[in-house]
């Protein structure tokens, strides 16, 4: 596979820290392994965020209510 190079890392932004600029290329280079990881993880993020509003919002299930204050944690 060919790969084309990263504009990230073509121009950073004048006054940039290198920690600024390290997050810059995770999140929003996705053809470094990094931005690949943070990218799962954000879907990964997301699919849990909908199954437990999913979940809170189907009535047959008794839930306790200290489970679903803590479910309602999860949800945002």
């Amino acid at each position: 596979m060919n790969q084309r190079p990263n504009a990230l890392h073509e121009h950073p932004e004048p006054g940039q820290s290198a920690l600024q600029r390290k997050f810059e290329v995770c999140i929003f280079g996705t053809s470094t392994p990094a931005g690949r990881r943070f990218d799962m993880a954000l879907i990964a993020v997301i699919l849990m965020s909908v199954i437990v509003v999913i979940l809170d919002l189907i009535p047959e299930l008794d839930v306790p209510s200290d489970v679903r204050e803590q479910a309602q944690r999860y949800e945002w």
